[in-house]
């Protein structure tokens, strides 16, 4: 048993170390791409109207993180039977999720056990919303993409856009189909319940993935004319990059340079490149101005 548990240790080490390495990959390519276009990046100056429309952006996200914040209490109130309280439930994510930041990226998880231990789920109850929360945010960013491919067809000149523009429906109609079955199934077949509110929780989630793609979307529609809309799902992509890399803190790194490679000549290398930047800006921003808010407005008196 103990010869079990250390390879476990072990093998969870080298995953871990793996992502570990890619970020750092992906940070170093950030920072040679940021040397290559320097000439055309210090020519920037942002004006009063940049960063209005910056701080906007970051306030929106920040708003916009509330959704999976309700995902959470959704979730919490469904395995306890609706005794937990709505306010602890949402303070539980919004004080704990900017600890994603922090390498290992599974600190706002450690977090939010730390806040709700004794406070009406057992463990195991923790366990599985843990479990249902981190299976809805991939198949969310999944489908998500795939809807925008399927309802505007990518440009084929972009590298990626065949074998999208192919997956898209079909992928699409897997989850449609899957949703559809949760919910003509009988109720008290097993797990069936658990499934229905996880739809609820993928369908808000996918929301919230929209808006994560028409955030960058909109950062490039004020620096160039008509940008692709091949960003939206790109974006997304790149976000379950960052969310699927062990150890990747907050996904610095990852999803920025998979942004990057996905949307290669679709603008001016520099102005993908700024663009990615503030993008990052934004969502850090965000994460913060959702964490303020949760201590100002969600802060249970008991906590």
């Amino acid at each position: 048993m103990q010869t079990s548990e250390t390879a476990k240790s072990r093998s969870s080490g080298v995953v871990k170390w793996i992502g570990r390495a890619l970020t750092l990959a992906a940070l170093a390519f950030i920072a040679w791409e940021v040397h290559r276009q320097w000439p055309a990046l210090s020519q920037w100056q942002p004006t009063a109207l940049d960063l209005t429309r910056t701080l906007v952006q970051s306030m929106l996200y920040g708003a916009s993180l509330y959704m999976l914040a309700g995902n959470w209490q959704i979730i919490l109130d469904k395995l306890s039977g609706g005794s937990m309280p709505v306010r602890l439930g949402l303070f539980s994510y919004t004080s704990t999720q900017i600890a994603k930041y922090i390498p290992g990226n599974v600190a706002h998880l450690i977090g939010r056990y730390l806040v709700l231990r004794g406070k009406g789920l057992s463990d195991k109850a923790l366990g599985l919303a843990t479990l249902m929360e981190l299976l809805s945010m991939p198949l969310a960013a999944v489908l998500t993409a795939s809807l925008f491919v399927t309802l505007m067809p990518l440009d084929p000149a972009i590298w990626f856009a065949p074998l999208a523009n192919f997956a898209a429906p079909f992928v699409l109609g897997a989850g449609v189909l899957a949703g559809l079955a949760t919910f003509l199934l009988p109720v008290h077949l097993p797990w069936i319940s658990h499934g229905r509110r996880l739809c609820l929780v993928v369908l808000i989630a996918c929301l919230f993935m929209g808006i994560l793609g028409l955030n960058l979307w909109a950062i490039l529609y004020f620096m160039i004319p008509n940008p692709s809309f091949a960003v939206i799902p790109a974006t997304i992509i790149a976000w379950l990059v960052g969310y699927l890399t062990p150890g990747s803190p907050g996904g610095i790194g990852t999803r920025e340079a998979t942004i990057l490679l996905l949307l290669e000549g679709v603008a001016p290398d520099s102005t993908l490149l700024l663009s990615v930047l503030i993008f990052r800006i934004v969502t850090v921003s965000g994460d913060f101005f959702c964490y303020v808010s949760g201590q100002v407005l969600l802060r249970p008196t008991a906590a």
